[in-house]
């Protein structure tokens, strides 16, 4: 980073590179979180559509 900007006191903060990391680290385990969400709510769905049919 000094020798791209050339200057002594840069740091990967200086170009974003910190959120950038940081939002690539978030980003897949947020995912992951969403999508063990949608199972849960899937199979709890499929169970109240099918509880709802047997008592029709």
């Amino acid at each position: 980073m000094q020798t791209l900007t050339r200057n002594p006191l840069a740091d990967p903060g200086l170009l974003g590179v910190n959120s950038g990391a940081s939002f690539a680290i978030v980003w897949p385990q947020f995912l992951t979180l969403l999508a063990i969400g949608g199972v849960f709510f899937t199979i709890a769905l499929l169970r109240f559509r099918k509880t709802i049919g047997e008592m029709a």
